[in-house]
């Protein structure tokens, strides 16, 4: 028989033990809370990867509409059904050539036109659409109380093809499906005087949907949208378990001093333990296609007695399965270095095993991304680490293989880089004794609350300005749930002037004063350099006119979402009205202290005592960029951070970097105010700066953009030299 007592004491002592590790705490507490507004900041932030794709339309039988009401204006769908946005995402050719022959469509030619990609979407109207129902309407009209004996004959119906297989296809059809539902209650309000109708006439209008896709891409489109995505999770699941077993369980086992002592270098070592890592990671996505594809072999040669969905359901043809073989190595590379570094710093394999979650979240928002409506392989989505990889996948698995060969090169260009830097960080973390050794670590909140700031060290470290990064964001993200929306000007600068210094500067002051007794050495705020003040201020007047063309390409490669646009002007749209003292306060000079004083202050020193000078400066940009919120300025503001960063680590002062961020954001406010008014643009820039304010944008000249770029190139020209003669 059991016994209680025993159990309650050997579960307070259990529970004890488990109080007592900091990372078990923070992985049950600390993690979930900021955890999830993270996600929730990185799905907003790669939602706007999403385009917003001009739908191609073709109507046939444009003729055979009523007049009244108007679905039609031009070569746009009238926005009396469509509204002013969905209308300007649908362009329309009319098509007068016949496609009837007597009372059939010709819809070979239909199928073939959308096939080809010429467009997304084609609607027919057929021959005695709009004669009928005016006919019906006036017998209506003329039956009196006897028009539930009419003897109504079948009416015609619009007819819409696309091809579910072909995603802006299907896109396409949700827009039009709207639209024609809008126009056939419009149609039925104006013919029939719909209150007065009877039961069977309520809906008279039906649209006949018809899909053109090939039988065989219809069988495939199911596993092609989920096999890339299985395969990537595999592949890091697969990676992870034995990135932590060779790492932290090394560490466990006590085998790992004497794997350091042999004449292997570190870079041997971790290139040895990286290609075992791929290995399980390679043969996990290996077997999970195998194993997907008999289940869904079995179950498509099974589907005729399941039912007539489970029929649509089939492999990919063997060749596009086996021509996804050679695009695992890197991808299982990717994942391993990754893996391979994170679980080097674990201590344990219990810790390990914790930092698993926060890299399956980290990684979930790139994956699904790829799957997302609206979300094709392109240049710019196929600059973007993992997502590009699932795309191409789904693009060979879908028997594509020109589009995947298209994008192949930008995909392998940017999965090697990552592949480089996390080797390069699992090389640092193997040279660094102080992580591959770490003394068990336990938690005491009165010895931490007691102790704390006596005794703090000089310098505080990466773990606490990671912590302060993730802090701002979250901090921001619940700010800006508050719902404030001030009427004036004036009120919404102000309240964006506290909220910065409320949510960036404070809490980097305060843990600045936490965690390090230098309290101005841990906010780089050091001597003050006129020299390096004014060096900075003009490298921003000179970047600037670069600056601008990357945001240019940026939103080439990343158009701005409509909802974004929409979301920006609410929240801004009084600030057109305000003076000019509130917008450059609000823009130019809080922004120039608070964000510097957290991100190349607190963000970048803590950093530097872990990292290389190049991975702290990375990594710092990185956090300033996704604080923007926005995709957009998201990665502007990275390049721009880049540049900042690099000013503070050779100046060892924050000033110049506040000094940069001031003229840099006060140029842009200064054009701002000039597009208003081109007669405030001086002579001397006519030259080299163009005001269009039609666009409401500032556009360099060729001359004023190369010029910058050759300057900063000398810039960071002369500091690798320098660092090369310090050597």
């Amino acid at each position: 028989m059991m016994q209680w007592p025993n159990i309650k004491w050997i579960y307070i002592r259990e529970m004890t033990d488990q109080f007592r590790d900091r990372r078990t705490l923070l992985a049950v507490f600390l993690m979930p809370l900021m955890m999830y507004p993270l996600i929730g900041m990185a799905f907003m932030m790669v939602s706007q990867f999403v385009k917003e794709h001009r739908s191609e339309v073709l109507v046939i039988g444009l003729e055979n509409l009523p007049p009244e009401p108007g679905l039609i204006m031009g070569n746009l769908f009238s926005e009396a059904h469509a509204g002013e946005t969905l209308s300007k995402l649908i362009g329309i050719q009319i098509d007068d050539a016949s496609v009837f022959s007597g009372a059939k469509i010709d819809e070979d030619r239909i199928q073939q036109v959308i096939h080809d990609e010429l467009y997304d979407l084609v609607i027919v109207f057929p021959e005695g659409f709009a004669t009928q129902f005016l006919n019906l309407a006036e017998r209506l009209r003329q039956s009196g109380e006897d028009r539930e004996f009419l003897e109504i004959t079948e009416l015609p119906c619009p007819i819409v093809y696309s091809d579910s297989t072909r995603e802006r296809s299907s896109l396409t059809r949700g827009r039009v499906t709207r639209i024609l539902e809008s126009w056939q209650t419009a149609l039925v309000e104006r013919l029939f005087e719909s209150a007065r109708l009877p039961q069977f006439l309520k809906d008279p209008v039906q649209i006949e949907s018809k899909d053109v896709a090939i039988q065989e891409q219809k069988r495939v489109e199911f596993l092609s949208s989920v096999v890339p995505y299985m395969m990537l999770i595999m592949a890091l699941v697969g990676a992870f378990h034995p990135a932590v077993d060779v790492c932290a369980g090394e560490k466990e086992r006590g085998t790992l001093e004497t794997l350091l002592s042999s004449p292997a270098s570190r870079n041997e070592i971790v290139v040895a333990k990286l290609m075992t890592v791929m290995s399980f990671s390679m043969t996990s996505s290996v077997i999970n296609l195998l194993g997907l594809g008999m289940t869904a072999a079995f179950i498509g040669s099974q589907g005729s007695g399941l039912g007539g969905e489970v029929i649509q359901f089939g492999l990919p043809p063997m060749m596009a399965l086996v021509a996804t073989l050679p695009i695992l190595i890197p991808m299982a590379a990717f994942f391993s270095a990754v893996s391979l570094a994170v679980a080097t710093f674990a201590r344990s394999t219990k810790e390990g095993q914790y930092y698993m979650v926060p890299m399956m979240m980290a990684s979930l928002p790139l994956m699904v991304v790829g799957m997302m409506p609206g979300t094709e392989l392109d240049l710019g989505t196929s600059l973007i680490p993992v997502t590009g990889m699932m795309l191409v996948l789904e693009a060979i698995l879908k028997s594509e293989y020109h589009l995947a060969f298209r994008y192949i090169t930008p995909v392998l260009l940017v999965t090697f880089s990552c592949i480089v830097l996390s080797v390069r960080w699992a090389v640092a973390q193997f040279r660094n004794e102080a992580v591959l050794f770490r003394e068990s670590e336990r938690w005491n909140l009165v010895l931490l609350l007691k102790h704390g700031v006596k005794n703090r060290k000089v310098l505080h470290g990466s773990a606490a300005a990671v912590f302060a990064a993730v802090f701002i964001m979250t901090f921001r993200l619940a700010a800006g749930n508050f719902g404030i929306h001030p009427n004036t000007p004036e009120a919404l600068a102000l309240l964006n002037i506290a909220s910065q210094i409320l949510t960036i500067a404070l809490p980097c002051v305060v843990l600045a004063w936490l965690t390090a007794r230098d309290l101005r050495g841990a906010l780089r705020l050091g001597e003050f350099r006129t020299g390096w003040v004014v060096s900075a201020s003009v490298l921003a007047l000179v970047f600037h006119p670069v600056a601008v063309y990357i945001s240019r390409v940026i939103e080439w490669l990343y158009p701005v979402h409509s909802g974004v646009k929409t979301m920006v002007e609410q929240a801004f749209g009084t600030l057109g009205d305000a003076d000019f003292f509130y917008v450059f306060l609000m823009i130019a000079v809080t922004p120039a202290i608070c964000e510097e004083l957290a991100f190349r202050g607190y963000i970048l020193t803590g950093l530097q005592r872990d990292f290389s000078r190049g991975g702290a400066v990375f990594l710092s940009s990185f956090f300033f960029g996704v604080t923007h919120g926005i995709l957009q300025q998201s990665i502007s503001a990275f390049f721009v951070g880049l540049v900042i960063g690099t000013i503070a680590v050779q100046a060892r002062s924050l000033w110049p970097c506040m000094a940069y961020h001031l003229v840099h954001n006060g140029v842009t406010v200064l054009y701002a105010f000039v597009i208003e008014d081109s007669t405030r643009l001086p002579e001397v820039l006519q030259s080299i700066v163009t005001v269009d304010i039609a666009v409401g944008e500032v556009r360099y000249s060729p001359g004023a953009i190369l010029f910058g770029l050759v300057i900063v190139l000398l810039f960071y020209g002369g500091i690798y030299w320098r660092s090369d003669q310090d050597r």
